[in-house]
């Protein structure tokens, strides 16, 4: 089993990676979907590595149980209530000393890997593809139809549309030979999308903007019709957070052009 996870961390696919990619392909066929394998992953390592977090909501009777017996259980739970519910609990009073980590019991607000990615950021350095992908690319846009992960139905969304636009600055839409309501093309290093512009006056010049929760399909009288941009696919996942891992959604790297002039 070593060897088997070895070989792929030489090449840089990490552990977590491995069992996520084994139990998609083995368990994850008996699951109601089989992404589902991920809730199991998580359930099973707050089982492991949280157990008398665990404990405290599911009782004194789960304490001789396995690892694995809670890990089921927090599943299923996870499974019978969609609406949320409560896995793990800390002990207050504790909480803060048990997850310092340090044995002195003081919280270091200076991490050293923290202060040399500071020092990095701020130094003076020639823009990555500032050339090819000119302006910068926001995605996630909060509007009248769209707030964090609040999906609607193109039915539910009232008003002028079309509701997936390009936002840009007045600046940069006279600059491209860009009118309101044109339809353009954006290109990043991850892929390329057509949509009507939206030139608005509060967006600053060198930015652009969209909004998410769109580029779902939908069903129709003659099959499926895809709505609006999905911004996924126009993020790098390899232009990411050092630390968290998240990918640079709001500071994405690209280019505008008008549809017509790209054809």
């Amino acid at each position: 089993a070593l060897e088997l996870v070895a070989g792929p961390a030489a090449r840089g696919i990490d552990p977590e990676t491995q069992v996520l990619s084994w139990a998609y392909r083995s368990i994850g066929r008996r699951m109601p979907a089989p992404s589902l394998v991920a809730v199991w992953a998580l359930c099973h390592a707050n089982a492991t590595g949280r157990r008398d977090d665990v404990i405290r909501v599911l009782g004194d009777e789960w304490r001789e149980r396995s690892a694995a017996e809670l890990g089921e259980e927090v599943f299923r739970l996870v499974l019978a209530h969609p609406e949320g519910v409560e896995i793990a609990r800390l002990k207050d009073e504790d909480n803060l000393a048990e997850h310092t980590g340090y044995g002195d019991g003081r919280v270091r607000l200076s991490p050293e890997a923290m202060m040399g990615e500071l020092e990095r950021a701020i130094e003076e350095r020639p823009e990555t593809g500032a050339e090819e992908f000119p302006l910068v690319l926001g995605n996630g846009l909060r509007t009248l139809w769209t707030a964090n992960t609040i999906q609607r139905s193109p039915d539910w969304r009232k008003g002028r549309g079309p509701h997936c636009r390009l936002t840009m600055s007045p600046e940069d839409a006279g600059r491209l030979g860009i009118a309101d309501g044109q339809n353009v093309r954006l290109l990043t290093k991850r892929g390329t999308a057509e949509l009507p512009a939206a030139v608005d006056k509060r967006m600053r010049p060198g930015h652009v903007a969209i909004p998410n929760g769109f580029g779902m399909q939908y069903d129709t009288d003659g099959g499926t019709e895809t709505v609006g941009v999905n911004m996924n696919e126009l993020t790098d996942t390899a232009d990411r957070d050092p630390f968290t891992g998240c990918p640079h959604n709001r500071y994405v790297r690209c280019r505008v052009e008008p549809a017509a002039a790209a054809a």
